[in-house]
């Protein structure tokens, strides 16, 4: 009994492997083609597209996409969501991007914050921003920690 159990455990475990492995080029490619999408302006195909890829990229242009009114059922707070989605997967380029809806919907205490700790990451939207507005840029410290 014990080696049976043993067996489908393996069997499950090679079925999903290879599952993962066949899709995961799927998912890429669905990232390519929603971004192919999203330049030509066909924003229903980009959706679709994009929300079948695991790519922190795809979740940012989602963001972008439901700011535009092109999500369904999706308002400013969904798009901060899938920005928020895509930064926590390390895709910088989200963080200023939430800053800008704080920024834009009278939180600028919060706002300021996000833009500061993506200018620690040496985002350079985030840098760009502070020193547009004459506040200081602080050092890249978590960047260069990083690296």
């Amino acid at each position: 009994m014990q080696v049976r159990k043993c067996r489908t455990a393996i069997t499950t475990a090679v079925v999903s492997a290879s599952l993962l492995v066949m899709t995961a080029p799927a998912l890429a490619d669905s990232f390519d083609k929603g971004e192919r999408a999203f330049q030509r302006g066909d924003y229903p195909e980009a959706v679709r597209l994009f929300s079948k890829s695991a790519k922190p990229e795809a979740a940012f242009r989602m963001g972008e996409l439901a700011e535009k009114g092109q999500v369904l059922n999706c308002d400013l707070q969904c798009a901060a969501r899938y920005y928020a989605t895509s930064a926590d997967a390390g895709y910088l380029p989200a963080i200023p991007a939430i800053a800008v809806l704080y920024y834009n919907n009278g939180q600028r205490e919060q706002a300021f914050e996000l833009f500061r700790y993506g200018a620690r990451w040496n985002e350079p939207a985030s840098q760009d921003f502070l020193q547009t507005n004459g506040y200081a840029v602080p050092d890249p410290d978590l960047w260069n920690a990083h690296i």
